[in-house]
């Protein structure tokens, strides 16, 4: 039906274009225009318009001009009001209404300067706003007029981007199956972007309930007597009614019996573990050379960088007499290092398997986590203490951005368990909190944050190159996961039966058994492979994105190939064979798994499985796993065996085992 509605709109833009380039530019109009601008969805319009270009249905060139002379004439047309009305814009609805509105433009308008139009022009709702205040502001019309051109032609290409793309790929597609992939990729624009603006929303919403919860909180214990000693100690006398200080001490109070909760869940093995070996599995099975070497360099800044870093500011803060910064930075080393230090040696918390050579030390905390947290965000309070907001925005967010890189990288190379970098988060976090309340008792001096911020780059960056140009080898090496290797005797293999001994079982990505395996093969796997192929059976293609929407949109799902890999101790197959079985239609798929297995007569041994493809589908009801008239999948594959023998054990279900015919 949907396909049915789109089309003709399709062939209207196709056969005449001029029509097309006119909505174009209205829509572009409307979508810089003050007041309207704030109601219209830019971001979808474009991707939608981008789609189509990239299906060539419309011409770049002529819908990049388009677009980007309506969002200049709506620019313009909203700076000529804001030059010609001036404050008087304050009185017009929606902003007699909803004064803060322009409060954010004439903010952002004074934290930018004249560059706000170019910036304003990709910054989302502040988009429509920006002309009309700079308007206001009274900005010249040279100097808007440069900038707003520029930006307009710079706007209209990059947010078609994306449609284009996604217009490109449909062009590999069959027509219908294009239609729907455009439908579903714009339906699925308009929901990322609600949820992206619900999020902003709530997260605005908690955190103005947080912030008159504090200021309260702090009022009443300014206004008691009984708690004037909390007063003296949390006080900023810099900014004596700020509660900042007051919502660190709260942090504190929670990340410490936090933590401690964590560690007698550590001591325990209680309910909190529950989620460290899935993860750590999980972890295993996303690894790849390029990102083993990536997550190696972020791991890389290791304690020993980091305190090597510590040092260097130390020593600075003392050169330039910041005593009372370079009291708290020593002390916060100290409290750091030596809790972490403790808490090792205390719960003696082992690390997690499988790698050739397992990390130094103790699991419990991870000491890449606790130090990067404590260092580098007490590096940023310096920075940033008693500088403007903007400024506080980009160097905490460089932090978080740097500790949650550290944390990810111990959890994907399976240095640490997912309770050891929570631990140490909460532990480093807390410490921080206390000692940043102590550096705020005083009215700290000015700190050139050119020269620390020098000083901790160079620190930082040179223990790095030295670590990593003497240790990045053998440490890939250390890093790389193992798998035990056995050799089994091969006349004993073969006369294995059931024994009632349980049957060998395939994990799923979080280290759950999900399926018997139920071929065990010895032999090359290019000689497996040829001998299947001349019986019918096709090597599964790779995966890539064409190949995984030809059969997302494949109406007959009983003949959808599948397309996301299975795992066998955190790898995927190293072999994926399919068969059609025409009547009834359905899809019989082999996979074999290097299992590291070796028989006596140095023939190779594959662990797989033999199954039916079931797809997947959004139905209330359970699909029926298996369809009358189909043999046993091993029953299917043993009559194509040619050169093969092969034997039975049933455990139930059968096993099968194939070697090659003497």
């Amino acid at each position: 039906m949907l396909t049915n509605n789109i089309q003709p709109l399709l062939n209207i833009l196709h056969t005449h274009p001029h029509w097309a380039v006119f909505i174009i530019f209205f829509l572009s109009f409307l979508e810089s225009a003050a007041v309207i601008g704030l109601l219209f969805p830019g971001t979808i319009i474009m991707t939608a318009v981008g789609a189509l270009v990239g299906t060539g249905t419309l011409s770049f060139l002529s819908v990049a001009l388009w677009a980007a002379t309506g969002a200049i004439v709506g620019d313009v047309l909203s700076f000529w009001l804001g030059h010609h009305y001036h404050e008087h814009i304050r009185d017009f609805w929606p902003f007699r209404k909803y004064p803060h509105l322009l409060e954010k433009g004439e903010k952002f308008f004074r934290s930018h300067g004249g560059k706000s139009v170019l910036i304003g022009r990709f910054a989302g709702p502040m988009r429509p706003l920006l002309p009309l205040v700079a308007g206001m502001m009274s900005m010249s019309w040279r100097r808007f007029l440069i900038a707003d051109i520029f930006s307009g032609i710079l706007w209209a290409p990059l947010y078609m981007l994306p449609g284009i793309l996604l217009g490109l790929a449909s062009q590999e597609l069959p027509p219908e199956m294009a239609t729907q992939l455009l439908l579903a990729a714009m339906v699925v624009v308009i929901v990322l972007w609600c949820i992206s603006w619900l999020l902003r929303r709530l997260y605005a919403s908690i955190h103005n309930v947080a912030n008159r919860g504090l200021a309260r909180l702090w009022y009443f214990i300014r206004t008691r007597p009984l708690l004037q000693r909390i007063e003296q100690v949390l006080m900023d006398p810099t900014h004596p009614d700020n509660h900042h200080q007051l919502g660190l001490a709260i942090l504190a109070l929670l990340t410490f019996p936090a933590f401690f909760i964590l560690l007698h869940s550590m001591a325990t093995h209680g309910v909190l573990t529950a989620w460290n070996e899935p993860l750590y599995y999980f972890m295993r099975s996303l690894r790849t050379t390029f990102f083993d070497r990536l997550m190696l360099a972020i791991t890389t800044i290791n304690p020993i960088v980091q305190t090597t870093m510590w040092g260097a500011i130390w020593a600075w803060l003392l050169l330039r007499r910041y005593w009372w910064a370079a009291w708290h930075w020593l002390v916060l080393g100290i409290l750091v290092i030596g809790a972490g230090k403790a808490v090792k040696l205390l719960l003696h918390s082992p690390r997690p398997p499988g790698l050739l050579q397992t990390p130094a030390g103790w699991s419990f905390p991870s000491g890449h986590v606790l130090l990067s947290i404590t260092f580098f965000g007490f590096l940023a309070l310096i920075l940033t203490h008693n500088r403007s907001r903007r400024v506080r925005w980009v160097a905490y967010s460089g932090v978080i951005l740097l500790a949650l890189s550290i944390l990810f990288s111990r959890l994907y190379l399976g240095a640490h368990w997912l309770t050891d970098v929570v631990g140490s988060a909460l532990l480093g976090l807390g410490l921080l909190a206390v000692v940043t309340i102590s550096y705020r008792r005083r009215a700290v001096p000015f700190i050139a944050s050119t020269g620390v911020l020098v000083v901790a780059l160079v620190s930082l960056v040179g223990s790095w190159s030295w670590y990593w140009s003497h240790h990045h080898r053998q440490e890939l090496h250390y890093y790389t996961p193992t798998w035990p290797t056995q050799t089994l005797d091969s006349k004993k293999w073969w006369r294995q039966n059931n024994n009632h001994q349980p049957p060998l079982y395939r994990t799923n990505r979080f280290g759950k058994t999900s399926e018997i395996i139920n071929v065990q093969w010895a032999g090359a796997i290019p000689s497996i492979a040829e001998n299947l192929q001349q019986r019918g059976w096709k090597i599964l293609p790779k995966t890539s994105l064409l190949i995984m929407l030809n059969e997302l949109a494949n109406k007959h799902s009983n003949q959808r190939l599948p397309l996301l890999s299975q795992f066998y101790e955190d790898r995927k197959p190293v072999l994926v064979m399919y068969k059609m079985i025409p009547a009834p239609k359905a899809i019989v798929v082999l996979r074999l798994w290097d299992a590291h297995l070796t028989l006596s007569n140095d023939q190779p041994l594959w662990l797989g499985t033999v199954t039916y493809h079931h797809p997947w589908h959004l139905r209330l009801k359970h699909r029926s796993e298996k369809k009358a008239g189909l043999p046993e999948p091993t029953t299917l594959l043993s009559t194509d065996l040619m050169g093969y023998d092969w034997k039975k054990i049933t455990y139930p279900p059968a096993v099968l085992l194939i070697r090659p015919s003497p």
